[in-house]
């Protein structure tokens, strides 16, 4: 299960050059409905370096301020609303989810909403970003590990960025993100040559799919890819996990990919392979071909 201090390091939304800072964060763990929400203090990272952005960070965190929370759904109850969102969503495109929209959703009316029907939550704040996780029990069929995460950030009133994760649904698999939003701005890759820690000749091959005009990073993580003598193949598998943010920020995807400071970068599918995004578009598209990458092995570093 990813943890509050593992999301901090991947925080995307940026609408400048990013600032590394030390900072303790707060947080409230495991949320019961009293009058207000209570701050619990607690080092959640004290030495670690975060990158933040923009560069406007306000000095102090003061973005956290108590609200009266709703009434806490009932276990059965909060799955039925579950599911009645993830059916929904279809008339909330993206970057929409949830009926909480990036840039416009005020931050306190969003969290109040999740906390309704969350299974678990862990809100944390400092340096004028606030962010909020929370986990939805679901049937296995819609989340293999029987979860969905939904995180919150915000760095102002509004919520700037939405990241959701775990949920296998075919709206959010390759061909349906195709079909619905169209050929994306641009492609880009992330594997390596060596298997190490993996099975033999078996590496990591993420692919992530960026429309810069309409605030989604589509991230496909669950691909391995099989290293083939002097190429590595990898066949995209199963739906996306999903970064959003106004498009009026007007993000690059150096800005929404900060993970790259910590690992190996992404290249670009065209310097990575034979193909550029229209052939990748109008080959996979319909879900009549295994949508398949191959990739020079001697572009990638080992592990």
């Amino acid at each position: 299960m990813k943890s509050l201090s593992w999301l901090l390091v991947f925080m995307l939304v940026a609408c400048g050059p990013a600032v590394a800072v030390t900072s303790t964060f707060s947080t409230v763990s495991s949320y019961t409905p009293e009058a207000t929400a209570t701050i619990i203090s607690a080092p959640l990272m004290s030495t670690h370096n975060v990158t933040f952005m923009p560069t406007s960070i306000p000095p102090t965190a003061t973005l956290l301020p108590p609200f009266t929370p709703l009434p806490k759904l009932s276990k059965d109850d909060s799955l039925a609303r579950t599911l009645d969102l993830l059916n929904a969503n279809s008339s909330c495109a993206l970057p929409c989810w949830w009926n909480i929209v990036p840039g416009k959703t005020n931050m306190r009316v969003a969290m109040n909403e999740l906390l309704s029907f969350a299974s678990k939550d862990t809100i944390g704040s400092g340096n004028g970003v606030v962010v909020g996780e929370f986990l939805y029990l679901v049937p296995k069929s819609i989340s293999s590990i029987g979860f969905i995460d939904v995180t919150l950030t915000s760095r102002s009133d509004t919520v700037d960025q939405i990241d959701v994760a775990h949920l296998n649904s075919w709206k959010y698999q390759l061909p349906s993100l195709l079909q619905t939003y169209g050929m994306p701005t641009s492609v880009w890759l992330r594997t390596y040559k060596s298997d190490y820690g993996m099975p033999q000749n078996t590496v990591p091959f993420l692919v992530a799919l960026f429309y810069q005009e309409k605030g989604i990073l589509a991230m496909f993580g669950e691909t391995d890819g099989q290293v083939l003598g002097a190429t590595i193949r990898g066949c995209i598998v199963g739906a996306a996990g999903l970064t959003l943010w106004s498009p009026a920020q007007n993000l690059n995807f150096d800005d929404v990919s900060t993970w790259k400071d910590y690992y190996d970068p992404y290249m670009t599918l065209e310097d990575a392979s034979e193909i550029d995004v229209e052939t990748f578009y109008e080959r996979y598209k319909s879900g009549d071909t295994l949508p398949c990458i191959d990739t020079p092995a001697e572009l990638w570093p080992d592990q």
